[in-house]
């Protein structure tokens, strides 16, 4: 038997998935078999909210995921009804993602939250792949290209 992968997407992935109906199709079978699990945050949702109609080419609705709270909770960003107050070790991987960047901040609650509660992350932002990297945790990065070829190699 499998184990179950947990499985958080930055908000760049849902483009890729958005124009790529075939990717969507892998995730939703390897989500149906049990393969894997997504999560998302209001983070992302947020970040997705903000495309403009004219621009929007269905990356709101392109990842189908299950809602969690972030693992950290920062001023101004978080939500009271749904994030958690951060651990030591959350709180030094946010500290380590953001930099002291006030820009990074969204990218290190994503980073924190895939450190406390994910397998694998996947993102198609270098930067923050490379910061995320950086903390030397078990959970694997994958842009979306290899996020599609490990499914494609799960699901044979």
């Amino acid at each position: 038997m499998t184990m179950t992968k947990r499985v958080i997407c930055d908000t760049n992935v849902h483009d890729a998935v958005a124009v790529d109906p075939g990717f969507k199709r892998l995730i939703e079978r390897a989500v149906a078999d049990g393969h894997i699990a997504l999560s998302t945050t209001h983070v992302q949702l947020t970040e997705l909210s903000k495309i403009p109609p004219r621009n929007d080419i269905g990356q709101a609705s392109a990842i189908g995921a299950n809602r969690t709270g972030t693992a950290v909770f920062v001023l101004d960003y978080s939500r009271l009804d749904e994030d958690r107050l951060g651990t030591p070790q959350t709180n030094a991987a946010f500290e380590a993602i953001r930099q002291g960047n006030p820009r990074h901040t969204e990218d290190a609650m994503i980073g924190a939250t895939a450190f406390a509660d994910a397998d694998i992350l996947v993102t198609d932002d270098t930067k923050f792949r490379k910061r995320f990297e950086a903390l030397n945790s078990p959970v694997e990065v994958m842009s979306s290209v290899e996020f599609a070829s490990y499914i494609t190699h799960i699901l044979s």
